[in-house]
């Protein structure tokens, strides 16, 4: 449900808007830009409440920017699933073996 509101806006800010919106495409335009004000905001808020939860020396791994990248990295390689897990010991069936169902994903 939309509820009509009034805003003041600079009117340089408007005629920009409606340059790239036009004017009947104004209030959707506005709408799109709080919205994504809003998330930035929530997610800086949950950033600045959780800062220092980790202790630096429980995760000596995170210690520079390589690191993290290295320990990002290792944790990408590893697997969970145990098909792909035996699909690499010699002997079992390899990657190109394991039969692959296509899932389609309605969007």
């Amino acid at each position: 449900m939309n509820v009509r509101t009034n805003l003041m806006l600079p009117k340089d800010l408007v005629d920009t808007v409606d340059t790239v919106t036009g004017p009947r495409g104004r209030s959707r335009y506005v709408a799109k830009a709080v919205e994504r004000q809003l998330r930035r905001d929530h997610q800086q808020a949950a950033f600045e409440s959780t800062f220092g939860v980790l202790p630096a020396a429980a995760y000596p791994d995170w210690s520079t920017s390589d690191d993290v990248v290295a320990w990002v990295r290792d944790r990408r390689a590893e697997t969970t699933n145990p098909e792909l897990d035996q699909a690499r010991v010699p002997g079992t069936r390899g990657v190109r073996d394991l039969e692959i169902t296509p899932v389609r994903v309605e969007t």
